[in-house]
């Protein structure tokens, strides 16, 4: 088997990336869907009954509308990674196709009625990844935070439990045999996961910067109405950075904009989008091809070889241990 470099793993990721990105894009929607239908469904009735300015009401239904929506992301994420399974099996010939001539197999998983079989077979296992995410936090905060305030300790910590959710879904660990078995996975795989990461994130932020310089080149107006211009004080500079994350500053576009600079932004939002998705994906296959990888190479250790005791030690468990000398005189 192959050395295990961060370049292979890079192409791996992408490559996977690549080919679950439509079945991806299918269970973000199916799951919005759910999430969107008790938002809205569920305003629409308590405006229908009168009782949305109750505030016991509103708040409750509020903190319900956000857990489920929390619950459809966390069986978003569960998904991901069987998407990926399926689909090394498929690849691997494993998993045999139904009907090999049909050319609806080629885009089964692109089916909302595939998506939605997915995300239904994570309400099996979401408690117990919760839970695993719940302790893996408190480990990471005992280790980096609380015990000795090292950052060092925390993040050495969180590559050693990085594979807890893969190891979780593939192998069926929970409690604490998983936070163990994810340690015993990156036993000297930590910096090859951290430089991996690295790599990954300097690509991302090269294709976002490629993108910015592109639009500036050819829209250079676009920039003077987003941002103020250059000798600002820092307080307008720190007012349009905020305006980027919340929004405003892409209002201004709409109300002093011409009509190039508005359809540049509507096309750079568009490509944000579809890039923050690519960008969240890959660095969940990055755990996916990192669990998969190493499991695959991963040789249990020998048994600790048998401890001799010196004879001192040996005369004085047989003194200690009397009654098995009385056994001895019965059976003679």
């Amino acid at each position: 088997m192959k050395e295990l470099t961060a370049k292979a793993i890079i192409g791996e990721v992408l490559r996977i990336s690549s080919r679950d990105f439509l079945p991806t894009v299918t269970l973000v929607f199916v799951a919005g869907f759910f999430a969107q239908a008790l938002n809205l469904g569920g305003t629409f009735l308590l405006a229908l009954i009168q009782v949305h300015e109750v505030e016991v009401i509103a708040a409750t239904f509020v903190v319900a509308t956000q857990a489920w929506k929390f619950l459809c992301q966390f069986l978003v994420r569960i998904a991901t990674f069987k998407n990926a399974y399926v689909g090394d099996k498929e690849e691997d010939g494993t998993i045999e196709e139904e009907d090999d001539n049909s050319d609806d197999n080629t885009y089964a998983k692109v089916k909302p009625k595939y998506a939605y079989g997915v995300l239904k077979q994570g309400l099996e296992l979401y408690k117990s990844i919760l839970i695993i995410d719940l302790r893996r936090t408190l480990s990471i905060a005992w280790n980096g935070m609380i015990t000795i305030p090292i950052p060092y300790l925390g993040l050495m910590r969180c590559l050693d439990l990085a594979l807890c959710v893969p190891v979780r879904i593939f192998e069926g660990k929970q409690g604490g045999e998983n936070l163990k078995r994810s340690t015993e996975l990156m036993l000297g795989r930590k910096i090859l996961l951290l430089k991996t990461f690295f790599y990954l994130s300097a690509i991302a932020s090269s294709v976002v910067g490629l993108i910015i310089g592109l639009f500036a080149l050819l829209v250079p107006s676009l920039a003077t109405v987003l941002l103020p211009p250059v000798g600002a004080d820092p307080a307008s500079l720190g007012g349009a950075a905020q305006g980027l994350v919340t929004g405003t500053a892409f209002e201004r576009v709409w109300d002093v904009g011409t009509v190039t600079e508005r359809s540049a932004t509507i096309l750079l939002l568009m490509i944000a989008v579809v890039l923050s998705f690519f960008f969240t994906l890959g660095f969940r296959q990055l755990i996916y091809v990192f669990h998969r990888e190493v499991a695959n190479r991963w040789i249990p250790p020998p048994p600790p070889p048998p401890r001799k005791l010196p004879e001192w030690a040996k005369k004085l468990k047989k003194k200690v241990q009397f009654w098995k000398k009385d056994d001895v005189k019965k059976s003679t």
